[in-house]
């Protein structure tokens, strides 16, 4: 992914200039309730957004990447079923561990206690990646669900920043890949593919 063009600001410009006064306002406003409480939470999840989109905002670098260790790490409490920790792919590891984190925080969240994760790789340095859980999907509405800081009905004000599954999306797209949304095959769930190409 090429760097942002000239006279554009960076995500992580963004993030390090909010920083300090998101700092100052949580701290003055430590125990504060009701709308204020919400709001200081609000702030401090939309920063760490920032920061989390941002470092998905860069250029993969090749490597073999074994999934079963950043499996066992990013998993956290998630029930992860499927032979997906015997597989490797070729990309960049720090930003395959990210797209397991944000993908497996997604389901411990939102999609229950279990997901169903595979990996297959392909001709060249091809590999998918599936992700299907048993909650409650997403609705067809609109803004895209991949929209930064949108964050799904019922959820909490202040809870999450709702960048998972464009951190996704821009981890796929470093490695010249997409990501694709859709109903698991139960009919309930959501299912998340990540198709990398053969070249990227």
């Amino acid at each position: 992914m090429s760097a942002s063009p000239a006279g554009d600001v960076s995500l992580s410009a963004v993030a390090h200039a909010l920083a300090e006064p998101v700092l100052v306002l949580r701290s003055s406003l430590a125990g504060a309730e009701g709308a204020q409480g919400r709001a200081v939470a609000r702030l401090g999840a939309i920063l760490d957004g920032l920061v989390r989109l941002a470092s998905a905002d860069r250029e993969a670098e090749r490597g073999i990447v074994a999934i079963g260790p950043l499996l066992e790490r990013a998993a956290d409490g998630v029930e992860v079923r499927g032979g997906a920790a015997d597989a490797a792919v070729e990309g960049d590891r720090a930003l395959v561990e990210m797209l397991l984190v944000e993908l497996l925080s997604n389901v411990r969240e939102h999609g229950g206690a279990a997901a169903e994760v595979e990996v297959r790789a392909g001709a060249g340095a091809a590999w998918t990646l599936t992700v299907t859980d048993d909650g409650p999907g997403i609705p067809d509405v609109r803004p895209s669900p991949t929209e930064p800081f949108r964050r799904g009905p019922g959820v909490e004000p202040g809870a999450h920043a709702g960048v998972g599954l464009d951190v996704c999306r821009r981890v796929a797209a470093a490695h010249g890949g997409q990501l694709s949304l859709g109903t698991a095959a139960n009919g309930r769930g959501l299912r998340v593919v990540v198709d990398v190409p053969p070249r990227w």
